[in-house]
């Protein structure tokens, strides 16, 4: 049975956790970080999503996002999300899930 869809109320403000795959600690090097705060910072203008703060850790991240569409936030969420775990397979000649699933 498919997930129920999750529901963004517009203008409200959200805490998202997302955790690497398999509890890896993938983001231990700096360059991995630096590159999903650009990204993040991307996100936040194709999207229109306000970060209001965030936390890149070495094996997960915290983001504190608000957007006046509320749908906005899923679909910037999966641009960034597909970006890192492309760039970072591209990195290492490899394929496979960056990110853990919900």
């Amino acid at each position: 049975m498919p997930r129920r869809r999750r529901i963004f109320t517009d203008g409200a403000c959200y805490h998202i956790t997302h955790r690497c795959h398999g509890r890896k600690f993938l983001f231990r090097f700096q360059k991995y970080r630096d590159f999903y705060v650009r990204q993040l910072f991307e996100m936040k203008k194709r999207y229109k999503v306000d970060v209001l703060d965030y936390m890149v850790t070495s094996n997960h991240v915290h983001l504190l996002v608000t957007a006046r569409d509320g749908g906005g936030i899923s679909e910037g969420l999966r641009f960034i999300h597909g970006r890192v775990g492309q760039w970072h397979n591209s990195q290492k000649s490899g394929e496979g899930a960056f990110w853990a699933g919900r």
